[in-house]
């Protein structure tokens, strides 16, 4: 009779479990893991040319905003306010608070600008604040969707170099 009992009430719980576990939590905070491999590819190669090459110090990342054709992926509370929690990499061993949201055509920028999303990359400085600069990408599917290519490199390199490029400074 007891192995009945717990048998049946282990039953119940895993039967709990996977309704409950299976359903959000109204306003729970989300952290769902995206697919930002190619944004990983990036650090990487940023790390190794910042210590090998450059032999930088290790400073606080910039506020990150890539994006594509739907969504906004960045490290800044202004540029993605409400945006769901989500996993992204880490930098230079600095794990960053990432959000992902979507933009409807237009990037608020971290110094609070208002640009329409376009093909663009570049740095620039903030006035105030922990972190001094901020750093806007479009991601690679938005390049490919742009029509841009590299017979030469491929389009996973040639981003690559632009990326370097563009976050030394």
């Amino acid at each position: 009779m007891k192995r009945t009992r717990y048998g049946l009430l282990i039953m119940m719980l895993a039967f709990t479990w996977l309704i409950i576990g299976g359903t959000p939590i109204p306003g729970a905070a989300k952290n769902k893991k995206e697919n930002l491999e190619w944004l990983q590819n990036w650090f990487a190669a940023w790390e190794l040319l910042s210590k090998e090459v450059f032999h930088l110090p290790a400073d606080p990342a910039p506020l990150m905003v890539f994006f594509d054709k739907e969504y906004v992926y960045t490290t800044s509370a202004i540029t993605a306010p409400r945006g769901d929690v989500i996993e992204g990499p880490a930098l230079l061993g600095e794990n960053l608070a990432w959000k992902k949201a979507a933009h409807n055509g237009q990037l608020i920028l971290p110094d609070g600008q208002k640009v329409p999303v376009g093909l663009m990359t570049f740095a620039a400085p903030l006035k105030e604040g922990k972190n001094k600069s901020f750093f806007v990408m479009a991601a690679p599917p938005y390049w490919k969707e742009a029509g841009i290519e590299s017979d030469e490199l491929g389009l996973e390199k040639l981003l690559t170099g632009v990326f370097l490029h563009e976050f030394a400074h």
